[in-house]
């Protein structure tokens, strides 16, 4: 019976008022950079934003292109140097005209941008529901959003459930509430911007705000290790851990000087012995009696300033300072030596292009657990061909920020000492490469294991376009480690070390306007002591976009020993943040298929897909199965 009302609430009729399509962006976004793990929800509700307060090309400063997810710095420099050289933009078609811009991106900047004073969007509701079947918890999950925007105001609410989580959780009230309830109202002048509910910090370069501890770089495009300086912005997606929620503020004292402050509380879910923190559970997950046990059991206080002061279009200075405190004594991370129940964090980030050279960097500093965290880069022109990148990381031994235990990213690279290097070659739209080392050594990672760990890699990366409706990547790195292991009834430490090797090739086809076909090829093989193993395997994509009608076919297959590192894999769909999948260890198969319908009223898609072990039994459930995604809405303009 609650499946069934389940299934009626998604099959409402909604309505919804000048709701734009956002995923051309998205896949265009994924081939740019595939190796890079883009948050659906979070990139649609900035895409979103974008849209309803489209940028000014002819008054931007490169801080204000930089929130574009599809630009690198290459692009935004090309966009500068364009109205430096012509004036100010007469027509948006003229985006075209930029170097390096091919159809495809230009078309889709012009959707987010404006030649003439930006207005705000009168009125704009936007009501969207997504749910799938979970067949190992055989349990449907579902999320809810409703958004509303008029003028300088936008209101959000969302609600997500979980397969095998209760729909309505009766344990905050005798009403009770649904299982997880988000939202926040915005207010957004040019001269004062605040958020109360959920929101997200980007201010920095990412040791302590704006995703941090993303340090393992690899073949990342060179330009995107510079952060973009989105400042405070709603937040709704679905991560139940990685957001703020509270109030937020920014007040533009004058054209190049603003303050931002806020304050958040938060619930958190974690397990608490003797009056102490001892885990912090981020899935967000309460199905079992033992994950419901655990659910808001702590809190978070945080509070904290920016004062940033921008140098048009060379870059920006800013100070960070915030205040955390926790309801119990934290000792949740091997990251720190001694409990903390209060901590105070102060920072200075800046960016600065001269010619042909951008400094960049942030130190970050905790004056109570005497502990800091310092990168410095700068990214060098040497001609209109060849680019190269430094990057110095230093980060002492206990160094611990909560916003460094985010879903997705490195987590708290304590005591780490790293350098990392990237030559880039581009001759023309149609070749360009890289080569990159990342060499890091982790002196001390807790009290329990104060034995070094190094890390080097190596890597290439080739792009080319042989045909104009054809391109192809192809990517090798070489990882070399030294890790910790622990010598059974000695109980002392000694070094392992692992060789890595990581191979593929990404192609990406326009078989027409309406067609377009991408292929991924991966493999890896990692080699240790005593033990070795290796994966490879293959997807592909095959999508059609009509005015009335897209769908996308897809397949993976992938083999991985017990030991391997497994294999990620981009897919389509509407339910999950992340469009990616793992294959795990065997030898699996999964197959989607997915499709959208699509007038100015009605939106309706859905996805289904099966996911199968070759080597298992016919009655083994849990290694064969199929899912199914739903999306509903009516919209109207």
């Amino acid at each position: 019976m609650k499946t069934l009302l389940i299934l009626l609430f998604i099959l409402i009729t909604f309505v919804a008022f000048s709701q734009s399509d956002i995923e051309d962006i998205i896949w265009f976004s994924q081939s740019q950079n595939p190796e890079n793990q883009i948050d659906n929800d979070d990139l649609a509700q900035l895409i979103e934003d974008l849209k309803n307060n489209p940028i000014n090309i002819n008054n931007c400063t490169a801080q204000d292109l930089s929130q574009i997810p599809f630009l690198s710095s290459e692009d935004i420099k090309n966009i500068i140097d364009h109205r430096s050289l012509y004036g100010e933009f007469i027509l948006i078609e003229e985006i075209s005209m930029i170097s390096g811009f091919s159809d495809k991106k230009a078309k889709l900047l012009i959707t987010l941008i404006t030649i003439n004073q930006p207005t705000n969007t009168k009125q704009n509701l936007s009501v969207i529901n997504k749910a799938a079947y979970d067949s190992k918890f055989r349990d449907i999950k579902y999320r809810s959003s409703v958004q509303f925007h008029k003028q300088n105001f936008v209101v959000s609410i969302k609600t997500e459930k979980d397969a095998g989580e209760s729909g309505w959780n009766k344990e905050t009230s005798k009403i009770g509430s649904p299982e997880f309830l988000g939202g926040n109202i915005q207010y957004n002048s040019t001269t004062f911007k605040v958020i109360l509910g959920d929101y997200k910090i980007g201010f920095g370069q990412g040791l302590h705000f704006n995703n941090a501890f993303f340090s393992s770089l690899g073949s990342y495009p060179i330009q995107s290790q510079i952060r973009s300086q989105i400042g405070i912005r709603t937040y709704n997606g679905y991560d139940e851990f990685n957001f703020n929620r509270g109030i937020a503020t920014t007040l533009n004292l004058k054209k190049d000087i603003s303050i931002s402050s806020f304050i958040s509380v938060r619930n958190i879910d974690a397990k608490i012995e003797n009056d102490t923190i001892v885990t912090i559970y981020k899935s967000g997950f309460h199905r079992t009696e033992t994950e419901s046990n655990y659910r808001k059991t702590a809190s978070l206080i945080n509070t904290g300033l920016i004062i940033k002061k921008e140098f048009k279009d060379r870059g920006y200075l800013s100070f960070l300072a915030d205040y955390s405190r926790w309801s119990n004594v934290f000792t949740a991370s091997t990251a720190i030596d001694s409990p903390i129940k209060n901590s105070f964090h102060i920072g200075l980030s800046h960016q600065y292009t001269i010619k042909n050279k951008t400094l960049f960097g942030e130190i970050s500093y905790f004056p109570i657990q005497e502990n800091f965290s310092l990168t410095e880069g700068m990214l060098i022109s040497l001609n209109k061909n060849w680019d190269y990148l430094i990057q110095l990381r230093y980060t002492t031994d206990y160094y611990f920020s909560i916003f460094g235990t985010s879903t997705g990213i490195k987590t708290n690279p304590n005591g780490e000492k790293g350098i990392y290097q990237a030559l880039t070659y581009k001759l023309n739209k149609k070749l360009s490469g890289m080569v990159y080392s990342d060499i890091s050594e982790i002196n001390k990672i807790s009290v329990y294991n104060p034995v070094p760990k190094s890390n080097e890699e190596f890597g290439i990366k080739v792009f080319t376009q042989p045909l104009s409706n054809w391109s192809l990547q192809l990517i090798y790195g070489f990882v070399q480690s030294q890790n910790i292991a622990l010598n059974e009834g000695k109980n002392t430490n000694y070094r392992v070390q692992s060789y890595n090797h990581k191979a593929a090739i990404k192609s990406n086809f326009t078989i027409n306007h309406n067609l377009l076909w991408d292929l991924q090829l991966q493999y890896r093989n990692l080699r240790m002591i005593n033990e070795s193993g290796y994966s490879f395997g293959f997807s592909q994509r095959l999508k059609y976009s009509g005015k009335r009608i897209n769908c996308v076919i897809g397949t993976s297959y992938g083999y991985s020993e017990e030991n391997s590192p497994g294999l990620y894999f981009y897919e389509s769909g509407f339910y999950q943040s992340f469009p990616y999948i793992r294959l795990g260890s065997g030898d699996f198969a999964r197959h989607y298929f997915t499709i959208l319908y699509k007038t100015q009223q009605l939106k309706f898609g859905g996805k289904l897909s099966s996911f199968s072990n070759l080597k298992s039994g016919p009655l083994d459930n849990s290694q064969n199965y199929k899912e199914f995604e739903i999306l509903i809405s009516y919209q109207t303009k």
